[in-house]
């Protein structure tokens, strides 16, 4: 079982809003901590770091990063979009045998793509409970919110207390016994929010059209009844 210390090395693997907001405020906690962003950040955010605005106030953190992982790390937090999620994980494997994984993106689809290079007890499902948004290459707005929820997607219960250690320095944690119905619930409650993304218009305009109304329900019945 692993223990973590304010030593143990973490790494973040992708660098923009939700990604780059752990780094900043866990490097301003003493965590080793390491980001692995992409290369046109790199220069920039290791000159200037990272610049904070939002509901924790405006502050600029200097930050440890690379472009890979270039030692072994006890906790990998994956913070790529999904579609990038593989040639992450591949990019950096020789320094992951060991490591926790943690990944942060929506929907189910990261646990299954990582069970197959990791024992599913070392990944640790997350819900991220903050809103964060990403101006390129090296300024995060913090929107809302400092929750995140913890649990493992496979039913494993090793390793939350490990990670809930590393976070809770600087975010609120809490541990979930259903990991998999609140991940599920996540994605009913956000089809309402993908159809207004997706016509690029507010909630508010997608709704008084009552074609996209009907739409909404019946996307709902059938997430309810999967």
């Amino acid at each position: 079982k692993v223990i973590f210390t304010t030593v143990m090395k973490v790494a973040v693997i992708g660098c923009g809003a939700i990604g780059g907001l752990i780094l900043g405020c866990l490097s301003q906690k003493g965590v080793d901590i390491l980001g692995v962003v992409k290369e046109y950040q790199k220069d920039i955010l290791l000159r200037d770091g990272i610049n904070f605005a939002g509901v924790r106030g405006k502050f600029n953190v200097k930050v440890k990063l690379d472009t890979r992982i270039e030692h072994k790390v006890g906790l990998a937090i994956l913070a790529v979009k999904l579609p990038d999620l593989e040639k992450s994980v591949l990019d950096n494997i020789d320094f992951l045998k060991d490591a926790l994984i943690l990944p942060l993106q929506n929907g189910i689809g990261a646990n299954y793509i990582l069970r197959r290079f990791f024992p599913s007890q070392r990944i640790i499902t997350a819900i991220v409970m903050f809103g964060a948004t990403f101006y390129p290459p090296n300024r995060v707005v913090h929107n809302f919110g400092e929750e995140i929820v913890l649990g493992n997607f496979f039913g494993s219960k090793a390793y939350l207390n490990d990670i809930s250690f590393i976070l809770e320095k600087s975010f609120k944690v809490f541990l979930s016994k259903n990991i998999k119905g609140a991940k599920y619930l996540k994605l009913f409650v956000n089809l309402n929010n993908a159809l207004a993304a997706i016509l690029g218009i507010s909630l508010q305009e997608a709704f008084s059209d009552l074609a996209i109304a009907k739409l909404a329900v019946k996307l709902n019945r059938e997430a309810y009844a999967v």
